[in-house]
């Protein structure tokens, strides 16, 4: 995505009309305001109220644009149709930013807590193989049924990737397909990893994830195809693309290429097909 200068006279209102009157500018738009317009004002306010964070200041950014693009009821920007007054658009970003960075501030706190359970009872007791499968296929099936539909795919494309690189297409492209900024993506791909790597952490330490019906078959399914989870993975990736609304892009991408029958992440790593829960489970947390 790149930061077009049009936008760096716009007032409060101008930049409110370029997100709800010209939805297809609202990427552009946002992303300017955000890394542009709003830095300084953004800055301050991380350095009051990012201090229990391990994100840098531009990586919160990145994962506020994120935010704001799936909270809602399914459309990108949804959230910005609550803004009451087109005058007070920019602070409302900004104390909307407050308020995110806060929240985000209370679940890392609890995480790194469940963390330190986990990792108190890991040294007591080692689990098998077997127990691991289970927390990774509850973590995995918890996803697919919290994740919205642009980052469930993303979650599914990271696994495989995983997996198997070698079909991978360029970040970038895929990226373009998909609306999103290169690093945006990126940054969207280690907070997935990272997210399944600790859930699988808290599950260890005792936490408990509730799973509907249809997740809980799931859970199973990834259970019972564990030692071929490339293969089980791929329907569930088939799913995610076909949920997107920009899936015909992507699957033209995927035809412009001999050889796009999957569609992954470059990675310098290489795995085969066949993985245990426990290499997997080093991998994310890589």
């Amino acid at each position: 995505m790149i930061l077009i200068k049009e936008f760096e006279n716009y007032s409060a209102s101008d930049y409110y009309d370029a997100v709800t009157i010209r939805p297809e500018r609202a990427s552009e738009a946002i992303y300017y305001l955000l890394k542009k317009r709003l830095v300084r004002a953004m800055g301050r306010v991380f350095e009051l109220h990012g201090f229990g964070l391990d994100d840098h200041f531009d990586d919160t950014i990145d994962d506020f644009f994120l935010y704001l693009y799936d909270r809602g009821d399914g459309r990108p920007f949804a959230i910005l149709e609550t803004v009451r007054e087109r005058q007070a658009f920019f602070g409302w970003m900004v104390g909307t930013y407050r308020n995110f960075l806060l929240n985000k501030a209370k679940d890392e706190m609890k995480r790194r807590e469940m963390m330190e359970e986990a990792r108190s009872k890991d040294e007591e007791e080692h689990q098998t193989d077997e127990r691991l499968v289970y927390f990774i296929a509850t973590a995995i099936a918890y996803a697919d049924q919290e994740l919205p539909p642009r980052n469930r795919f993303i979650f599914f494309r990271m696994l495989l990737t995983i997996l198997d690189h070698k079909l991978s297409l360029p970040q970038e492209l895929v990226a373009q397909a998909m609306g999103m900024h290169p690093v945006t993506y990126r940054v969207c791909v280690n907070r997935l990893k990272t997210r399944l790597s600790d859930d699988v952490t808290c599950l260890e330490a005792g936490q408990r994830f509730q799973l509907d019906n249809a997740h809980l078959l799931m859970q199973n399914r990834l259970m019972q195809g564990f030692d071929r989870l490339y293969d089980t993975l791929l329907p569930y990736y088939e799913t995610a693309l076909h949920a997107l609304s920009g899936a015909m892009d992507i699957n033209e991408l995927r035809e412009s290429y001999a050889n796009g029958i999957v569609m992954h992440e470059e990675t310098q790593y290489s795995y085969p097909h066949r993985i245990n829960a426990r290499e997997l489970f080093q991998r994310l947390k890589s």
